[in-house]
């Protein structure tokens, strides 16, 4: 049964179906456009309203239900990403086009009646694309992710100058699109009942002071702003994807260095006990004390280091502990530098400290801070 419906055959008679049922109800409801189609095509594509009205709700459903059940598309081409919000306009600047072409193209009656029915297969042809399109959308659930202006202002609301500026932009062209232009067509209609009740001819009617040039720049400025506004969204997400992927290789980052330092850390317990057991046997020997000695510095040392490892990951991963206070930053810079008098007597070199002669308050943890001037003064011994 699906692969029935699925078939082109039985779209296009639905489709013929539903032109001919939406033929009878414009009919049956405009006695301007009856009588100036009944010229053309007589009483042909003329039945009662109510049959009409039923034929052009089953066609149109079924036409859609044969829509939904086909197969997705693999591969979505340029016309179906374009904003489905952009294609609820697109159509109607369609209709308003063929209104005013069919209006001004030709002066001859029989002319303006084979374009008026022209414009009623066109009409009708973009009206049911649309539907298809949009029913193919949600179908694929790609209705919400082609909605670019709800999206762009959820981003950018009118609050933000480049929000307010497209919010204005675009009320305007809408405003022309769908209000404007609009009014003038139904002036050009009004007009043409004018004439089926003065029995007059087509190319009697008027000239209204429409602008199609208007219509057109307000439809190209319209697809030009809805270009825009989904390149801009396009770079707001390619700039949230390399965030995520930086804050990504940070976290990486930071759980390696955390994970390699506990592993480190174990032996090193190890290591550290024993050395110490080393140092607590009864062993005379000069040699072997130093040797302890040393072991046991360089174990301290290398215990350190990871630990400050550990807290330069936290620190980079933003998880670091920080308890802020008030500290006088030349006395904690003398205490720790004369903590390191031996050693740098022992390198014979030479610290020199400015003393400024009065406090200088800093906002800092302390921990961190001596830590920080430690590993300055020990490099500078090292090194």
């Amino acid at each position: 049964m699906s692969r029935i419906l699925r078939s082109p055959i039985i779209r296009s008679v639905v489709l013929l179906s539903g032109f001919i049922a939406a033929i009878s109800i414009v009919r049956a409801n405009s006695a301007a456009y009856n009588y100036y189609i009944a010229h053309y095509i007589g009483q042909r594509l003329l039945m009662p309203l109510a049959e009409a009205w039923l034929l052009y709700l089953f066609s149109t459903v079924l036409f859609l239900f044969s829509i939904w059940i086909s197969k997705s598309r693999e591969t979505q081409n340029a016309w179906h990403k374009v904003d489905a919000s952009l294609l609820a306009v697109l159509p109607f600047c369609a209709v308003l086009l063929c209104v005013d072409y069919v209006r001004y193209a030709h002066s001859s009656f029989q002319s303006m009646m084979a374009y008026l029915f022209l414009l009623s297969v066109a009409t009708y042809v973009i009206a049911m694309a649309f539907l298809a399109e949009i029913t193919a959308r949600v179908r694929d659930k790609r209705l919400r992710e082609t909605l670019y202006w709800p999206t762009f202002f959820q981003l950018y609301p009118p609050t933000t100058p480049i929000g307010l500026l497209m919010a204005l932009l675009l009320a305007g062209n809408l405003f022309i699109l769908l209000v404007y232009a609009p009014l003038h067509m139904m002036g050009l209609l009004s007009n043409m009942v004018t004439i089926v009740s003065s029995d007059s001819v087509w190319g009697e009617v008027p000239q209204t002071s429409f602008s199609v040039s208007m219509l057109l720049f307000s439809a190209f400025t319209l697809a030009a702003l809805t270009y825009c506004c989904t390149f801009l969204l396009s770079l707001s997400a390619r700039y949230e994807q390399a965030n995520e992927e930086k804050i990504r290789s940070e976290r990486f980052k930071a759980e390696l260095i955390t994970n390699v330092s506990h592993d480190i850390r174990t032996p090193l317990t190890s290591i550290i006990n024993y050395v110490g057991l080393l140092k607590a046997l009864p062993v005379e020997n000069d040699t072997f004390a130093e040797y302890t000695d040393i072991l046991d510095k360089k174990s301290a040392s290398l215990k350190t280091l990871i630990s400050d490892l550990l807290e330069a990951s936290k620190a980079g991963a933003g998880s670091l502990n920080v308890e802020m206070q008030e500290l006088d930053l030349s006395e904690i810079g003398g205490q720790i530098a004369g903590d390191f008098d031996a050693q740098f007597a022992e390198r014979e070199l030479t610290l020199v400290l400015r003393d400024p002669g009065r406090p200088v308050l800093i906002s800092a943890d302390s921990g961190h801070l001596r830590r920080a001037l430690e590993n300055i003064y020990t490099c500078a011994v090292e090194n």
